[in-house]
């Protein structure tokens, strides 16, 4: 297999996702300021909705397919060929249970529209992410950075038509659609021309249930991981009204926005830790913990700051949203959820999806019945408080099983997060001050320096570490 830099893929994805996360923010705060707040709740959750069946139509057989070709590319065809005709009956399944369950439960006709276009936008995506796989099994990345770059200008250029010219909620579920579709073509395209992968319609039921017996626990883990991050917008739905999901979807996707700087780097490190495994285990311990240092630079401070901010952010992006307050909590969450990244990509490298999966059912369990209790008292408040404390269970267990499983050392982890709290501290501190006499949108820039000078100043990462972090995997 050619050799790709990490440096390399991660630069591709990072660009890709700032994009992509700049786009979607800015197109879902272009629907808040121009179609009604109830409309927004119900968009919004309507695509929560059909992002549940995402995990089951997927089954674990994507993350399965990028470690497995990443480790033998010679399986690609015998792979590929039958992971998709899987996902394809999989995903007829699944399109027809959401369909269901939505008249079920009974959902208004409108709320019921938008999932089935969803759902079908959310089947599309799926097989899109099939294709690249393969290229990400290669560490490939670039086009599929570029293809979900397209992707959100499609959405917002097709959304912003949408609605300057009508007014009708059903419509804006057809960017996302033909969005997905487009992305899909292009990724079919890409590794059909690439040779990498070749039709032949070859599906060996023997070889599908060794399939389904190895991706059960990636399976697993994405399930209860989609069920604990979107069960919130369900009890939301029943507890509460379309615009209390506007709300919390508004605070929501201020997080969700930033979460693209775990992805990107987890993504990119994630071959290397399949690959590191099997042939370096001294490497792989080495990658993580520079990997980690670096989100935890990164994750602290955003927590610090966020919540510093969390009023001005709100009164600049959403002045007629009630948000403030399930900001303030989410922005506890960075930790947790930027560190969570590469511990449970470690544990999946490491074969020990079975642990990971255990951990993500525990949090599950702990953020259902956490959203059972708090939002019929705290509404969004509780939602996001719920949210927060699952991120922090999911983040203990899988830090202590990825601790058993690659033997790293802690306590180098610790003195970098304690000299990274002082400096997130001082920062935080600066933002009050300074935010008395200048525009937040000034002092950020203002106390990211002096953050960044504290972290030197402290020692916490040296830049050859980065270096070396970015170099090329051998």
């Amino acid at each position: 297999m050619a050799k790709k830099s990490i440096a390399k893929n991660s630069i591709a994805l990072l660009i890709s996702s700032v994009f992509q996360k700049l786009i979607g923010f800015a197109y879902f705060i272009f629907l808040t300021n121009n179609i009604a707040t109830d409309s927004v709740g119900k968009y919004s959750f309507a695509s929560s909705f059909a992002l549940i069946f995402c995990v089951f139509m997927d089954f674990g057989t994507n993350a399965l397919l990028i470690r497995e070709i990443s480790r033998n590319e010679e399986k690609t065809n015998k792979y590929v060929n039958n992971v998709l005709v899987l996902e394809f009956i999989l995903g007829a399944i699944f399109i027809a249970v959401s369909m269901v369950l939505a008249n079920l439960i009974g959902y208004p006709e409108i709320t019921k529209h938008l999932i089935y276009i969803a759902i079908f936008s959310v089947f599309l995506d799926n097989m899109a992410t099939t294709f690249f796989a393969i290229l990400r099994g290669r560490q490939e990345i670039w086009y599929e950075s570029f293809g979900y770059a397209c992707y959100q200008i499609i959405v917002f250029t097709l959304g912003f038509i949408i609605v300057k010219k009508t007014n009708n909620l059903l419509f804006l579920a057809l960017p996302p659609l033909i969005a997905s579709f487009a992305n899909l073509l292009f990724s079919i395209i890409v590794t059909v021309k690439k040779k990498y992968f070749k039709f032949t319609f070859d599906f060996d039921v023997d070889f599908v249930k060794m399939l389904l017996r190895m991706a059960l626990p990636f399976a697993l883990t994405g399930i209860f991981t989609k069920l604990y991050s979107s069960v919130d917008s369900l009890f939301l739905s029943w507890f509460t009204d379309d615009t209390q999901i506007a709300y919390y979807q508004a605070a929501f996707k201020i997080v969700f926005a930033l979460q693209f700087i775990p992805i990107a780097i987890g993504s990119a490190v994630y071959p290397a830790f399949s690959k590191y495994y099997k042939e370096d285990k001294e490497q792989l311990k080495s990658v993580f913990m520079k990997c980690f240092t670096v989100l935890a630079m990164v994750a602290i401070p955003m927590s610090f700051g966020m919540f510093a901010i969390s009023g001005d952010v709100i009164n600049l992006f959403y002045p007629e949203y009630d948000s403030v307050r399930a900001l303030q909590i989410f922005s506890a969450s960075f930790f947790c959820m930027f560190l969570n990244n590469p511990v449970g990509l470690a544990l999946s490298a490491s074969d020990k999806q079975k642990i990971n999966t255990i951990d993500s059912f525990i949090s599950m369990i702990v953020n259902i019945i956490l959203n059972w209790i708090t939002i019929p008292i705290f509404g969004i408040v509780g939602a996001a408080f719920s949210s927060v404390i699952s991120f922090i269970v999911l983040f203990t267990l899988n830090f202590i099983q990825a601790k058993k499983s690659i033997n790293f050392k802690i306590w180098p982890l610790v003195i970098n997060i304690i000299k990274i709290l002082i400096a997130s501290v001082v920062m935080y501190f600066c933002v009050i001050y300074l935010k008395q006499y200048l525009n937040f949108l000034i002092v950020i820039p203002i106390v990211m320096v002096i953050y960044f000078v504290l972290i030197m100043l402290l020692r916490v990462i040296k830049i050859r570490d980065i270096k070396s972090l970015l170099k090329r995997n051998g």
